[in-house]
């Protein structure tokens, strides 16, 4: 284990055997601050429902249940690349982690999400670059991000007038004196519909 949670070295993948069949529940012990896994690179995550059992509250500051590599200041200490390259996440679940899949200011490309299912109580699907990483520009390329479902979690903040979203991403590193705000992409509403509370399964973050 480590500050990043557990590292996924390159070329190793996490296969499941479906994930009505294949259940990963977090606990609550785990620091919320710490992800479960980190993906270094050339890795496949399939057939898995990842749940968590900490139950959030708005104000908390959560992270992503996978990251796309380390913490891009600690990613020379595990000897992580800087460019997080060929990884394939598909047909699984995520039921109510604060963060589905995010990174931590590495560049991204080639990555493939595909045919998830997401209910994450923040944001589904997050990664951006941080401008404090000077030492390699960050980039977001060659990738593709489809056929996937989103449903709501139960953030709420009235101050910011912000719920869940699906998705925060940024395709590059704006300098200093120019960054903004990441373009959100939501959901379509028909995709964002959850089903009744009778049906018990698709009702995320309550």
């Amino acid at each position: 284990m480590s500050f990043d949670g557990i590292l996924v070295p390159e070329g190793i993948s996490l296969e499941g055997s479906g994930r009505g069949t294949t259940h990963l529940v977090r606990g609550t012990g785990w620091d919320m601050h710490v992800p479960s896994f980190a993906l270094l690179g050339h890795n496949t995550v399939s057939g898995f429902t990842f749940g968590d059992a900490h139950r959030y509250r708005s104000a908390d500051q959560g992270t992503g249940f996978l990251m796309l590599g380390a913490r891009w200041d600690r990613a020379n200490t595990y000897g992580s690349p800087l460019d997080i390259s060929h990884v394939v996440i598909s047909d699984n679940e995520f039921d109510r982690p604060f963060i589905a899949i995010r990174n931590d200011g590495l560049a991204i490309d080639h990555l493939i999400v595909v045919h998830n299912i997401f209910g994450a109580f923040s944001t589904a699907l997050n990664w951006e670059g941080n401008p404090h990483n000077i030492g390699s520009r960050y980039h977001y390329s060659d990738s593709i991000v489809a056929y996937n479902r989103f449903f709501p979690g139960s953030y709420l903040d009235l101050g910011i007038a912000q719920g869940t979203m699906a998705s925060s991403l940024s395709a590059a590193t704006a300098p200093t004196s120019a960054i903004t705000s990441p373009t959100v992409l939501r959901a379509p509403t028909s995709m964002m519909k959850p089903t009744p509370r009778g049906g018990g399964r698709r009702i995320f973050g309550a």
